[in-house]
């Protein structure tokens, strides 16, 4: 049975974008970015698995084995202002498969795509945190 992550990954080509740089620099910026978060305002750093066999540095705000209860229940609130700029701005919202649970990818993805999968911006983001700034994606 495979294993979720439900979080922000860390995206190397908004970085880049961003801060004008080469895609190749900007990986060199996600450790010092994810130290930047208060720890106390997510889970854990975890490692996500594309469908094109790529991992992703992950700010894991929820996990377990059901996929679709993930995408479908609000992300865990935060009041961490860094975090919620970083999700904004430089992170994709989505539920990955974890790559320390995957060792088939290519059987996996086929699996994740006969079962509908995830496709960015189709989960809730939404929080019951008044305070949260974030928007449901459609």
């Amino acid at each position: 049975m495979t294993f979720f992550l439900k979080g922000y990954r860390v995206d190397t080509d908004k970085i880049a974008q961003m801060f004008d740089m080469p895609r190749s620099r900007a990986l060199d910026y996600k450790p010092m970015i994810v130290r930047n978060i208060n720890r106390g305002s997510y889970k854990y750093i975890g490692t996500g698995y594309e469908p094109d066999g790529h991992i992703n540095m992950m700010i894991v705000m929820d996990d377990g084995y059901n996929a679709a209860e993930l995408m479908r229940t609000p992300m865990p609130p935060s009041e961490d202002g860094v975090l919620l700029s970083i999700a904004r701005h430089i992170c994709t919202p989505c539920v990955w498969p974890d790559y320390d649970q995957i060792f088939d990818y290519k059987t996996f993805w086929y699996a994740w795509k006969e079962s509908g999968g995830c496709k960015v911006g189709e989960i809730n983001t939404t929080s019951d945190d008044s305070n949260s700034t974030e928007q449901k994606k459609t």
